[in-house]
C-alpha cells in the first residue's frame, strides 16, 4: 500500500516539514512493514537523509507496535546485511483509512 510519513511537524530553522511517501505490507500473523525516506538533522547545520523503517505487528484494530530502524541512503534497508544506524521500538494509533 502507500501512505505518508510526517515526524517532525515543524523545523526550527527550515520550511516545515513534507510528507514523504511510504510503503507498507501486511503478513502472516497481522505483521506489518512500514517504510519510507526521512531526514535526520544533524544539530543545527545538516540533515542526515536516509530510510526509516518500522517492523510491527498490529495488537488491535488501530494499535501497531514493534522495531524501528534507520537506514542511511548508501544502504538497502532489505538487505539482511544492512547495519541502521540508529534503533528503537514503537507504537502507532491508526488515525484513518483512505
Amino acid at each position: 500500500g502507500k501512505g505518508s510519513l510526517l515526524l517532525e511537524a515543524q523545523s526550527n530553522w527550515d520550511e516545515p516539514a513534507k510528507p514523504s511517501q511510504a510503503k507498507w505490507t501486511v503478513g502472516k500473523e497481522k505483521r506489518v512493514t512500514i517504510l519510507g525516506p526521512v531526514e535526520f538533522p544533524i544539530g543545527n547545520v545538516g540533515r542526515e537523509p536516509g530510510v526509516l523503517v518500522f517492523k510491527g505487528a498490529f495488537k488491535s484494530e488501530s494499535k501497531i507496535t514493534g522495531d524501528i530502524a534507520f537506514f542511511p541512503m548508501d544502504q538497502d534497508p532489505m538487505d539482511p546485511k544492512a547495519i541502521p544506524s540508529k534503533t528503537g521500538k514503537f507504537e502507532a494509533t491508526r488515525v484513518g483509512a483512505r
